[in-house]
This record gives C-alpha cells, sequence and structure tokens, in this order.
C-alpha cells in the first residue's frame, strides 16, 4: 500500500534541500554562469528572486548577468538594469563589487562572511523562513504548538521528553 505523506525522514531532506537552494547565492564574477533572472545572486534579495519588469524581457528569454555587464570596464550597463529592474533592485545590484580578475562566478553560502555554511547559519535561515510562512515545524505533526511547548515545559528528566 502507497503512502499518502513522505516520511519523516524523507520531509526532512527534501526541506534541508530547500534550505541550500535558499541560503545558496551566486557570486559573480564575470558573470556568464549566472541566469539574470531565475537565480539568487544579489545580495539583500536572499529570499526572493530579482523582480524585473516581464513587459521588457532581453532578446532570448534568460540572460547571463554578463548582458548586464560592462566587461573589462568594472561597472554595469545602467540603462539595461534601469530597464530591465525595479528600482530597488538596481540599487542592490549596484553595489556588487566586481572581482579584479576575470573569474568564474561560485555559488557561496549566503548567511555567513566566508560564504561557508555553518549549521548555525543554517538553523537560522531555516527559522527565518518559517517565521515568514507563519509556519511552525516540529517533529511530531500530530501534535499542537500549545501541546508541544506544555511537554518541553514540564518538570520531567529531559531524556524522557525526547521519548514522548
Amino acid at each position: 500500500m502507497a503512502r499518502s505523506r513522505p516520511s519523516w525522514g524523507w520531509q526532512s531532506i527534501l526541506y534541508g534541500r530547500q534550505l541550500l537552494e535558499m541560503g545558496l547565492r551566486w557570486q559573480v564574477g564575470n558573470g556568464r554562469s549566472t541566469s539574470l533572472l531565475h537565480t539568487n545572486w544579489i545580495p539583500g534579495l536572499q529570499l526572493d528572486r530579482p523582480h524585473y519588469n516581464p513587459l521588457i524581457l532581453p532578446e532570448g528569454g534568460d540572460p547571463s548577468v554578463a548582458e548586464v555587464i560592462c566587461e573589462g570596464e568594472g561597472r554595469w550597463f545602467d540603462d539595461k538594469l534601469s530597464q530591465w529592474f525595479e528600482p530597488s533592485t538596481c540599487r542592490a545590484i549596484k553595489v556588487i563589487p566586481f572581482p579584479r580578475q576575470n573569474v568564474a562566478d561560485k555559488l557561496i553560502w549566503h548567511n555567513t562572511a566566508a560564504g561557508v555554511l555553518l549549521l548555525k547559519s543554517a538553523y537560522h535561515l531555516a527559522v527565518e523562513l518559517d517565521r515568514r510562512r507563519g509556519g511552525w515545524r516540529s517533529s511530531v505533526s500530530w501534535m499542537d504548538k500549545p501541546s508541544w511547548i506544555r511537554l518541553w515545559e514540564a518538570k520531567i528528566p529531559p531524556k524522557l521528553k525526547v521519548f514522548v
């Protein structure tokens, strides 16, 4: 008989993958490997994709970030940015520093200064994501939040709480 819901373990793996996708960001080098419209590459827009004007899309439908970089000059094509994106997105793009050399784009963890995934930063992203969704996750799907809180505040040994 087929299950109607994935197991808790499988749900956790899928949730972890979703967190990775939300916490990873492309660090722009030459811009050739990064989709301009459909990837997370703008610092400050972590949980959102770039806000662009769908009526004035560039030819080809999904250009790379290289389309808005003046190669060799270390600046952005301001006219393209203002034509394709909302002003707030343009401002966020214009503060992105350019590398001194022609380097490839790379994936980094957005939530740490070094760009390296840390468990603590992944946890904070999960909390923020759940807060934005208005949800609350627990490992016990059948228990409501007030009952869950009462259980963890109960005066019983911690080793018993884990098994309840």
